[in-house]
C-alpha cells in the first residue's frame, strides 16, 4: 500500500516502542486498581498494523485480545 492509499483511509501506524509504553501504563493502572488483565477480554479496534495487540501480548502472554480493522496489515 502507498503513503497517499493510507492517507486517503486515515491510516496513521502506531509506533511499537510508543504502543508498548503505552500498554505498560494501562497494566500499572489496572494493577493498581486490583484488576487481574488475564480476567479481561480486550479489542483494538483499529489493528492495523498490530501494534497493541503484539505489546499487551508481549508483556501478558496469556491475554484475550483481538484486532479488528477495515484494511488489516497484521
Amino acid at each position: 500500500m502507498t503513503r497517499s492509499h493510507a492517507r486517503q483511509l486515515d491510516q496513521f501506524y502506531t509506533d511499537r516502542s510508543l504502543a508498548d509504553q503505552l500498554v505498560g501504563v494501562v497494566l500499572a493502572r489496572l494493577g493498581e486498581r486490583g484488576v487481574t488483565p488475564t480476567d479481561l477480554p480486550f479489542l483494538e479496534p483499529s489493528a492495523g498494523e498490530g501494534a497493541f495487540v503484539d505489546a499487551l501480548l508481549g508483556q501478558v502472554p496469556q491475554a484475550q485480545v483481538s484486532g479488528c480493522d477495515l484494511d488489516p496489515k497484521h
